[in-house]
């Protein structure tokens, strides 16, 4: 990144600190020009009285008000140089002491010494503004420290979801190439068995409280080939037609769909005869395709609310079309016999 990319930044980051705001001009003249009246008024009505009456009374003579105010001008006109000459010192080393002609070497100097409540509001400004940068760049780094925690366990997840899903590929292969070497004779409810069963393991939520089913076109009706946490009595009794329940929806809409948070009382499609016998919160379903036509229906339920994601759509695909494949090869095998 070059100077002028650190530069930009650094004007962003700066553009959303709050700044401390400059004291305008006709603000500072109008409160010392009020301050000095008020000064005055006090000086002449009240402090200049006072001080005559007291030392007419000590040395029984006349004091005016005038003379009065030029003693107090004078004494705070002493003290002010003195005060002044004292800090020109203590702030500068290279100051010296004394007039042109006579001048001193500086032994006051102070190097931890500030001029003045004024100067120090000013360092006090810079340091206010400094730290809210800093703050500002601070919180802006914690924001962007919780994004890549969050990319990193969304990426960590996506990895041990591929990681999953290569060993099952692996196995599904595996057992189809045993299965035909032996010439097992029941090799396709077998392979649909242990599909769904590495099906299950690749969704990114928990697992624990999910459930698959195969559904199989029979005709003009879906009915349940294959199963994994599925009571029996659904398995065998459900049966549904084209947009009929979630099943027959997804059939007759014909590409995925994913449903989380089920409303019993609401929707139709898990209503009456459609209402399942163990009641779940989120479902997904896949067609199974081929040249348009559909040869069945893998559905997976949760029992939780928002079960299911679009990256769960992507992982399932792959078993979905192994399923196709199985029960396509099935019908083919049929027809030959």
């Amino acid at each position: 990144m070059s100077d002028r990319d650190h530069t930009h930044d650094h004007e962003e980051l700066n553009s959303d600190v709050p700044q401390t705001q400059k004291y305008p001009w006709y603000k500072w003249l109008l409160c010392y020009g009020t301050a000095l009246l008020v000064s005055l008024f006090i000086l002449h009505l009240v402090v200049a009285p006072g001080i005559s009456e007291i030392l007419s009374y000590l040395t029984e003579g006349e004091f005016s008000k005038k003379e009065i105010i030029g003693y107090i001008g004078g004494v705070f006109l002493v003290l002010y140089m003195g005060k002044y000459f004292g800090d020109s010192w203590r702030a500068n080393e290279l100051q010296e002491i004394g007039t042109a002609v006579t001048n001193f070497r500086n032994p006051f100097y102070d190097p931890n010494f500030e001029k003045g409540p004024f100067r120090l509001q000013v360092k006090y400004n810079e340091l206010l503004t400094q730290f809210n940068v800093q703050r500002s760049l601070l919180q802006k780094a914690k924001e962007q420290n919780n994004e890549y925690v969050d990319l990193l366990q969304r990426t960590e997840s996506k990895l041990r979801v591929q990681l999953r899903h290569h060993d099952n590929a692996n196995r599904i292969i595996d057992s189809l190439i045993y299965l035909t070497k032996i010439n097992h004779g029941d090799i396709v409810n077998r392979m649909l068995k242990d599909t769904l069963e590495e099906c299950i393991t690749v969704l990114h939520r928990d697992l624990s409280d999910k459930s698959i089913s195969l559904f199989e076109v029979v005709g003009e009706k879906l009915k349940i080939r294959e199963y994994v946490r599925i009571g029996a009595e659904s398995a065998y009794k459900r049966s549904f037609a084209k947009g009929e329940g979630f099943a027959g929806y997804v059939w007759e809409k014909g590409e995925p769909v994913i449903k989380n948070n089920i409303d019993y009382e609401e929707d139709e499609m898990f209503k009456g005869a459609n209402k399942p016998n163990h009641e779940f919160y989120s479902i997904m379903g896949l067609p199974l395709v081929v040249d348009g036509q559909t040869y069945g229906i893998l559905c997976l339920q949760s029992e939780s609310k928002e079960g299911f994601s679009e990256e769960d759509l992507k992982a399932v695909q792959f078993y979905a079309n192994i399923c196709t494949y199985l029960l396509l090869c099935d019908k083919i095998e049929v027809m030959r016999v």
